[in-house]
């Protein structure tokens, strides 16, 4: 029996986007302070994530831009295109699986 099997769920206040990153803002736990511990440290580690993570196509990448801040790769920061589009992230996938494919053929 894991120590978090009874454990309450976590309530959460808001999701928004804050200098191209996740926040995650949690509804505290009348549980204890173990519990708060374990899913702040979980929450934490997502909010690194997300700003690691391209928010287009989900390719490593890092906040760029200078009034509105955005998470994204170096592909889909050079296209100039500040919405998301299905095309365009599929072009992205695309250059990925290519030079994937030629690293393979280097090796």
């Amino acid at each position: 029996m894991s120590k978090f099997e009874n454990a309450p769920y976590p309530r959460v206040a808001q999701i928004k986007e804050k200098f191209g990153a996740m926040r995650l803002y949690i509804d505290p736990l009348d549980a204890g302070r173990e519990y708060w511990d374990a899913i702040n440290s979980i929450v934490t580690m997502a909010e690194t994530l997300s700003s690691r993570t391209c928010e287009s196509c989900g390719r490593a990448g890092f906040p760029r831009g200078e009034r509105w801040i955005k998470c994204h790769c170096r592909w889909c920061d050079t296209d100039g295109r500040e919405t998301f589009n299905q095309e365009w992230v599929n072009g992205c996938l695309e250059m990925i699986q290519e030079e994937s494919l030629d690293k393979l053929h280097d090796a």
